[in-house]
């Protein structure tokens, strides 16, 4: 016996619906970053002081190149 196909209610996506959706998402995707973020450790030192370490490593390398090696 074959079963009987029930009709598919449609909800209509207007303006407010889809702002709501969209500030649900939003904040369902903040909060999961401030959750992230407070079980991580915390910074030992900054982004700018982590990008100087390879110039300055070069600074103190004892490995000498000619102008065209840079």
């Amino acid at each position: 016996m074959a079963r009987e196909k029930k009709p598919v209610h449609r909800v209509q996506m207007t303006d407010g619906k889809r702002n709501t959706i969209r500030q649900l998402l939003e904040d369902s995707a903040t909060q999961e970053y401030q959750n992230q973020m407070n079980e991580c450790q915390p910074l030992i030192f900054t982004e700018n002081e982590f990008r100087a370490v390879p110039k300055e490593r070069a600074k103190r390398s004892n490995v000498f190149t000619d102008e065209k090696n840079k």
